[in-house]
């Protein structure tokens, strides 16, 4: 399998690519496959892990507003402005937002924007990411 997707990307002249390895038993073995076939180990994100049971609720001055469509602009920006990522990658976080199995979500201070975070859900299991929260 990791032939096939290694494959893929290479085959469509796509240069720069990763793989983001679960926290499992076979962590270190897959590294070893992928040094194998040429990759780098590049950045080591955290990968946290719990059970389905609904987290205890957390008292915040924060509003946290779940994104539609209408917000996906806002989000990218707020997105953009904590990651530094370049203008012209913005119209593809815009396009993830509404996407089957994607909740977006921003934390306001009152009226501004200041954190972006999302989930991505199939069946049981779930994929946090793109937390984050601007300077002052």
């Amino acid at each position: 399998m990791v032939d096939d997707i290694v494959h893929l990307f290479r085959s469509r002249g796509i240069k720069r690519f990763s793989f983001h390895l679960p926290p499992c038993p076979q962590s270190e073995l897959m590294t070893e496959w992928l040094k194998a076939r040429g990759l780098r180990l590049h950045h080591q994100y955290s990968k946290l892990v719990r059970d389905t049971a609904p987290p205890a609720r957390m008292a915040t001055e924060f509003k946290i507003k779940r994104m539609g469509k209408a917000d996906a602009a806002a989000f990218a920006k707020v997105f953009g402005g904590i990651f530094a990522w370049p203008a012209e990658r913005l119209p593809w976080v815009v396009a993830s937002v509404g996407a089957p199995g994607f909740s977006h979500y921003l934390a306001l201070e009152g009226d501004r924007a200041v954190a972006t975070g999302l989930i991505y859900v199939c069946g049981d299991c779930g994929w946090l990411a793109w937390g984050g929260t601007l300077t002052p």
